[in-house]
C-alpha cells in the first residue's frame, strides 16, 4: 500500500475511534476555505480540518475543484496525528 492508502486509513481509523468525530473541531488544524464537494450539484464549501481535506483529495482524484495540498500541510497534517498517538 503507498502512503495515499495508508493516509486514508489513519484518517478513519481517527474517526471511528473519536466520539461524533470531534477530532474536526478543535483539535485539528482547520482550513479557512474549506473543502468543496464534486457531485455536479453548486455548493458552498464546508469546514474541514487539513486531515481531511487531505484525506478527500486522495480519495476523489476526481475532484478538481480544490486546490492540491502542499508537502508542508501534508508534513503539518501527520505531525498534528502523531501528537495525538
Amino acid at each position: 500500500m503507498n502512503y495515499m492508502g495508508n493516509y486514508n486509513m489513519i484518517v478513519g481509523n481517527f474517526e471511528k475511534k473519536t466520539l461524533n468525530n470531534g477530532y474536526r473541531v478543535g483539535i485539528f488544524s482547520s482550513l479557512n476555505n474549506g473543502y468543496e464537494k464534486n457531485n455536479g450539484a453548486a455548493q458552498a464549501p464546508y469546514d474541514a480540518t487539513l486531515q481531511t481535506f487531505i484525506r478527500n483529495h486522495i480519495h476523489h482524484p476526481e475532484n478538481q475543484r480544490n486546490a492540491l495540498y502542499t508537502e508542508n500541510e501534508l508534513r503539518q497534517s501527520i505531525e498534528e496525528m502523531i501528537r495525538l498517538l
